[in-house]
């Protein structure tokens, strides 16, 4: 039978807090008291709202050992004497829920998964985190994906998709369900492998997902930073909440639209020998740039970035 626990905390929202719905996501492979010290100082540098600890092996009577100032821990713990447990930590100020949705020892799947959903700047977000251990199959059907849900974590998933040579039975699910859901993987080729083994490879086990309403703007980063924190990196990525116009951003979107159409007045019907809509894109170009680079007129700095050739 699969057990639920939950928590609730509400706060108020800090004044001048940024935008963004910041997450942190890493595998431990066993919390000490070192690696708590260069999580948190990532914690401070990042300033993340939101971070989930996978393999931390913290029992709940050695939870007080593992606090961080600012944040309020959920804990789920170690199983029997199995690598497991996560520890999901949300920055004080922001309002959330916490769901225990799976444990290891609940059915004969071992995946553990979380769900927090979280409010940020009047937004609802909610993220699911995930570990799914070595050779197992997991159920995904637990997941509850809608509108802006980020599911991230530690699936030891292998796939072409995201790096690997060839694909197992955990990465086989989550093609699946790519295919199914409207869900995005957050993955570029360019970025550093988060796990490197001790034999010289590297591979991506740990993966972020998002709702395809917010996927085009959620950004992954990994943070290298080895020599600390062993032979796991930190997966680091942020949301941007939609822009807020204030008294000044009013007059740069109305500048922005006045912009755009005196773009589209002046293509003509055919351009080059192409029909003129390819050259309306390049009024839409114009118009999002003029009205992303005034950004610093608005509440908060747009994190959006729009790219060249539109």
């Amino acid at each position: 039978m699969i057990s639920f626990e939950k928590g609730y905390k509400k706060n108020r929202p800090r004044q001048g807090e940024s935008q963004c719905l910041q997450t942190l996501q890493w595998n431990a492979g066993e919390m000490s008291p070192d690696k708590k010290i260069q999580i948190q100082k990532i914690l401070q540098t990042y300033d993340v709202d939101i971070f989930t600890i996978m393999e931390a092996n913290i029992s709940d009577d050695k939870l007080k050992y593992y606090q961080f100032p600012g944040y309020t821990l959920y804990n789920l713990p170690k199983y029997r004497q199995v690598a497991s447990g996560i520890l999901t930590g949300v920055k004080d100020g922001l309002t959330s829920h916490y769901d225990l949705i799976k444990s290891m020892g609940s059915t004969q799947d071992k995946c553990e998964i979380i769900r927090l959903n979280v409010w940020k700047c009047q937004n609802q977000f909610k993220i699911y985190a995930v570990y799914n251990p070595p050779q197992n199959c997991p159920n995904f059907d637990f997941l509850n994906i809608s509108h802006k849900t980020i599911v991230l974590g530690d699936f030891n998933a292998h796939s072409t998709r995201w790096g690997y040579k060839n694909t197992n039975i955990a990465g086989k699910e989550i093609e699946d369900m790519l295919n199914s859901n409207t869900l995005e993987l957050i993955y570029s080729n360019e970025d550093p492998a988060t796990y490197l083994h001790y034999n010289g490879s590297r591979t991506t086990p740990d993966l972020l997902l998002a709702s395809s309403d917010i996927s085009g703007h959620t950004h992954r980063k990994i943070i290298d930073d080895p020599v600390s924190l062993g032979f796991r990196r930190c997966l680091y990525s942020w949301i941007p909440n939609q822009v807020t116009l204030g008294a000044c951003g009013l007059s740069v979107y109305s500048q922005s639209v006045k912009v755009f159409c005196q773009a589209i007045v002046s293509v003509p019907q055919v351009v080059q020998g192409r029909p003129a809509f390819f050259s309306v894109s390049q009024g839409v170009h114009r118009a999002s740039r003029f009205l992303f680079s005034s950004s610093r007129c608005l509440e908060r700095p747009a994190f959006f970035s729009v790219p060249q050739g539109v």
